[in-house]
């Protein structure tokens, strides 16, 4: 990823990635689209960070978003995303793995999770922000906390629509609105 020019990088491009492993570490994003080509098992982003700088609409296509932890165990994260970024992330047809948390959110960003798979992390959400999060037709996790807020924390919403876990909401929110199916 580190290869791409900076001006190929411009306000709405989409990047696609072919199959492969690509170490991403932090990247500011505005208005980017990552999407992964052929199976999302075989296209995988290891270790991103959304930086401080990301802003408006960043959305995650058909791969995998890997931490560098080969089991699910504290102190690694599928995707970070750090204290000032802005605007909406979107994750469509997305799996989480190698982390304590696949989506550590902590900043004011939006969430949309749809058609994706949590279930190889411990936490599926964390998010320390006042943000809304919905989550659709996604796998989350087996345990209580397919969706976790830090203590902190008060989220604006949290929907969660036709989606399955052991636990579709556990944390701070306000409003929750659920329809799982096995």
């Amino acid at each position: 990823f580190s290869d791409i020019p900076s001006h190929a990088l411009n306000f709405g491009s989409t990047i696609k990635f072919l199959p492969g492993v690509y170490e991403m570490g932090t990247v500011n994003a505005d208005s980017l689209t990552f999407e992964g080509v052929g199976n999302r098992a075989d296209v995988v982003l290891a270790n991103i960070v959304l930086g401080s700088a990301t802003a408006n609409t960043v959305t995650f296509l058909n791969l995998t978003l890997s931490g560098s932890n080969t089991t699910a165990t504290s102190g690694s994260n599928s995707i970070a995303i750090t204290d000032g970024a802005t605007g909406t992330v979107k994750f469509e047809g997305v799996t989480f793995t190698n982390g304590d948390l696949g989506i550590d959110n902590q900043a004011l960003v939006a969430l949309v999770v749809d058609r994706c798979d949590a279930s190889a992390v411990d936490r599926a959400i964390r998010s320390n922000a006042v943000v809304s999060a919905n989550v659709r037709f996604s796998v989350l996790n087996s345990s209580s906390n397919a969706y976790f807020t830090g203590a902190n924390a008060t989220l604006k919403a949290v929907q969660v629509i036709a989606s399955r876990s052991g636990g579709a909401n556990t944390g701070n929110t306000v409003k929750t609105v659920s329809a799982l199916i096995s």
